[in-house]
């Protein structure tokens, strides 16, 4: 979710250290990477696996309950 507090965005690896520059002294951390892999895969804290999921997966899943409208 966005907003006022909150902010989500996409930065090219090249341009990561002039983007973390600009922000510099605020709450400001990288989440994830976008790679070739059609996987969403979320790496706990203690470098652990906690979710490897295939992209067509998640899209049936969210797509399932607009079927029924």
């Amino acid at each position: 979710s966005e907003s006022a507090s909150r902010l989500l965005v996409t930065v090219h690896n090249e341009n990561r250290a002039a983007f973390e520059a600009r922000f510099a002294g605020q709450s400001c951390a990288m989440i994830g990477r976008i790679t070739a892999v059609a996987e969403l895969r979320i790496i706990g804290l203690a470098g652990s696996l906690l979710v490897n999921v295939a992209n067509d997966e998640l899209k049936a899943a969210w797509q399932a309950p607009l079927k029924e409208l």
